[in-house]
C-alpha cells in the first residue's frame, strides 16, 4: 500500500525487463500476430488474448465465425498439424458446433477459456483413445450490499488420453 492506502500492483512498470522473456509467467514475447499459434494450452492463451484486443465489430466476426464454422476459425487461428487437421476433418459436425458455441458463448459474456492437452507419444497415431472433456460453467454471484446479480462465465476444454 502507498502511504494513501491505495494497493500498489505487484507488476513492475516495464514487466519484461527488457528481455524476450515475461518475467511474471516466463513466456515468450511475440507480438507478430501473423504468426499462428500451435493447438496446445499456450497457444490457446495467446488466441484469447487476441480476441480481447479485438475491435467490438471483429470479436462480433469471430464470434459468429465460431458458431457458424468452427473448423475454419480453428484453421484461420493456429497452426494445425497435419494429424490434427486429419482429426479435425473427421471430428463429429455436431461436437464442432457444440465447442464453437460453447468457446463462443463463453467469450461473448467476457469468460475465459481454460485448454488442456495432454502429451501422448503416439498421439499421431492413436486416435481412438481421445477423449475430449468440456465443463462450461456459468457461475451466479449476488450481493446483498450492492443488491447486483451477476454470471461468470468460464469454460473448461481437457484432450486427454485414456
Amino acid at each position: 500500500m502507498d502511504k494513501y492506502g491505495h494497493l500498489i500492483p505487484p507488476v513492475a512498470l516495464n514487466p519484461c525487463r527488457n528481455t524476450r522473456y515475461c518475467f511474471i509467467c516466463g513466456m515468450e514475447i511475440n507480438n507478430n500476430y501473423d504468426v499462428k499459434p500451435p493447438l496446445d494450452s499456450r497457444g490457446a492463451a495467446i488466441v484469447q488474448g487476441r480476441f480481447y484486443t479485438l475491435t467490438p465489430e471483429e470479436r462480433a466476426a469471430t464470434l459468429a465465425l465460431l458458431r457458424e464454422d468452427f473448423s475454419e476459425w480453428l484453421l484461420n487461428s493456429f497452426d494445425l498439424t497435419p494429424s490434427q487437421k486429419v482429426q479435425l476433418e473427421e471430428m463429429p459436425a455436431k461436437l464442432k458446433k457444440h465447442i464453437g458455441d460453447q468457446i463462443a458463448e463463453c467469450w461473448e459474456h467476457a469468460g475465459l477459456v481454460t485448454f488442456q492437452k495432454e502429451e501422448d507419444e503416439e498421439e499421431e497415431d492413436d486416435r481412438q483413445n481421445k477423449d475430449f472433456i468440456i465443463f462450461p460453467s456459468a457461475v451466479q454471484h449476488y450481493s446483498f450490499r450492492s443488491k447486483e446479480h451477476t454470471t461468470a462465465y468460464s469454460l473448461s476444454i481437457w484432450i486427454r488420453y485414456s
